[in-house]
C-alpha cells in the first residue's frame, strides 16, 4: 500500500518506521499497454526528474499522467503502432512524448504518447518539462 500523500508516513524519513520500504515513483505519460502504463512505459514518456510533473502523484495526475512504482520495477518499450495523432489534436499542435524515430518524434509520435488536448503538459510552455517535444500541427 501507498501511504496517502501528505500523511506522516508518506515522507522519506518515516517511511521504514510506519513498516514501509520507500520507493522511488515516477510519472508515465504513456505506455505501449494502454492497460499496463506502467508496465509497458515508453522510455521517453515519464516527466522528467524534478519537474512540477514528478513531484508528487496529485500533480502527475494534474499532468493526465499515471503515478508508478521504482523504474527498478518497471520495463520500457519503444515498439508499437506508428500512427500520427488524431487530426483534433493536430488542429493547434500537441505534445508528443515518444516516437519511432529519435530524429522525427513528431512525425512518428505513438498514439498513446500524446499529452491529452487542454492538459498541464499540452501547453506549449510546459511540454518539454514534462519531457514531451512539441509538435506543430501538420497542414
Amino acid at each position: 500500500a501507498i501511504a496517502e500523500e501528505g500523511t506522516f508516513c508518506s515522507r522519506k524519513d518515516q517511511c521504514g518506521g510506519c513498516g514501509g520500504s520507500w520507493c522511488k515513483a515516477q510519472c508515465v505519460f504513456a505506455g505501449s499497454d494502454a492497460s499496463d502504463i506502467c508496465g509497458t512505459a515508453y522510455s521517453s514518456a515519464t516527466a522528467e526528474e524534478g519537474s512540477w510533473c514528478a513531484a508528487s502523484a496529485s500533480q502527475c495526475g494534474s499532468c493526465k499522467g499515471t503515478w508508478c512504482g521504482s523504474p527498478g520495477d518497471m520495463h520500457t518499450s519503444d515498439s508499437g503502432p506508428v500512427e500520427p495523432p488524431e487530426e483534433s489534436e493536430q488542429e493547434n499542435g500537441f505534445c508528443c512524448h515518444s516516437g519511432a524515430s529519435d530524429s522525427d518524434v513528431c512525425g512518428s509520435c505513438y498514439p498513446a504518447a500524446t499529452s491529452p488536448a487542454n492538459s498541464f503538459c499540452a501547453s506549449k510552455d510546459r511540454c518539454g518539462g514534462c519531457g514531451g517535444t512539441l509538435c506543430k500541427a501538420r497542414g
